[in-house]
């Protein structure tokens, strides 16, 4: 996820599943693959509805709300910070360049910067598959998609 300003832009995968998130001009949006709304339970008339097209995220919606979540920035980092179960120290590291300090919960293992204890990683798997990884590159701000690119869940059969 890139966070600029008030615009955020990215994507998440899980089980096998990628969504891209947008948000710009106060509104929130995602693409998905057929998967996701395959395993949503999205009738096939509402996916050839949707095509390519971004999705208007509506907070409210019971299925797809939470997603908002991600380009939320507070939202975001305080799930994240949030460990559930005890935190241990773990073993102090290198990772993606930067001399880490470990902390373990039932999350995973978060990394973070020795010098600025900015979060460098968090893996969630034992293999190392599972991770996010963050930088601190600076990124521009983002455009809404135009009108013609967007659907509105809430008015589909309308």
């Amino acid at each position: 996820m890139s966070f600029a300003g008030e615009s955020v832009t990215g994507n998440i995968g899980f089980s096998g599943m990628k969504l891209e998130l947008l948000k710009a001009d106060g509104k929130s949006y995602f693409k998905a693959d057929k998967e996701f709304f395959q395993s949503s339970g999205a009738p096939a008339e509402a996916m050839e509805m949707i095509g390519d097209k971004w999705v208007l995220i509506d907070p409210n919606n019971q299925s797809f709300g939470e997603i908002g979540d991600f380009v939320d920035k507070k939202e975001f980092f305080d799930d994240l910070l949030d460990p559930d179960g005890k935190v241990t120290k773990g073993k102090e590291k290198k990772v993606n360049g930067v001399d880490c300090v470990a902390l373990k919960s039932d999350n995973g293992t978060f990394y973070f910067g020795k010098k600025d204890g900015r979060p460098i990683s968090l893996v969630t798997t034992d293999d190392g598959e599972g991770a996010l990884d963050f930088s601190y590159s600076k990124v521009g701000t983002v455009e809404a998609p135009s009108s013609d690119e967007v659907i509105d869940l809430a008015t589909l059969g309308q």
